[in-house]
């Protein structure tokens, strides 16, 4: 299966070297399952063992073995959480992870306009950045900009054209 990422590590929280995590989903309740996650920072890739996990809030706060200083914490800021799909928030119906928005095909009025290479935080919300025609294009996530999203299809249809200009 495709890891994906779940989190951010934001700050170190307490003496014991805890962190305090922000969900990419808003979502907590997966964090409290979690045993294992894959650690992305600065190029390096570490796989550590969850001791435990409690959310104040909206705010999961976890502690690592092996991570038991608010120095050691502190290094872990920016850090990406890594887990495999099945331990990420649970999708509802029609839901699907930011993801898997990359590689399908910008459609328009049913012809292909180009292909979305990732996905941009913005100020106000998901920008695709698709690939296609003379130069990259940035495309709010959002209404009335795209419409239907077929993941199983491979397709996102674009609502206006003149976002192609």
């Amino acid at each position: 299966m495709t890891p994906i990422a779940i989190g951010r590590v934001r700050t170190s929280f307490g003496l014991d070297g805890s962190v305090k995590v922000h969900s990419f989903s808003g979502e907590t309740a997966h964090f409290l399952q979690l045993d294992r996650v894959e650690v992305r920072h600065k190029s390096k890739t570490t796989v550590l063992s969850v001791e435990h996990v409690r959310c104040s809030g909206n705010t999961p706060i976890m502690k690592f073995r092996g991570i038991d200083t608010p120095e050691a914490a502190k290094a872990l800021r920016g850090a990406e959480l890594w887990v495999e799909r099945t331990s990420a928030a649970p999708l509802d119906t029609d839901e699907f992870y930011v993801a898997d928005l990359v590689a399908l095909e910008l459609r328009y009025r049913g012809a292909p306009v180009g292909k979305v290479a990732s996905v941009i935080d913005g100020p106000d919300g998901a920008l695709l950045e698709v690939e296609g025609g003379r130069e990259r294009l940035l495309v709010p996530f959002r209404d009335p900009f795209i419409g239907a999203v077929d993941i199983r299809g491979g397709t996102v249809e674009l609502l206006v054209d003149w976002i192609l200009e």
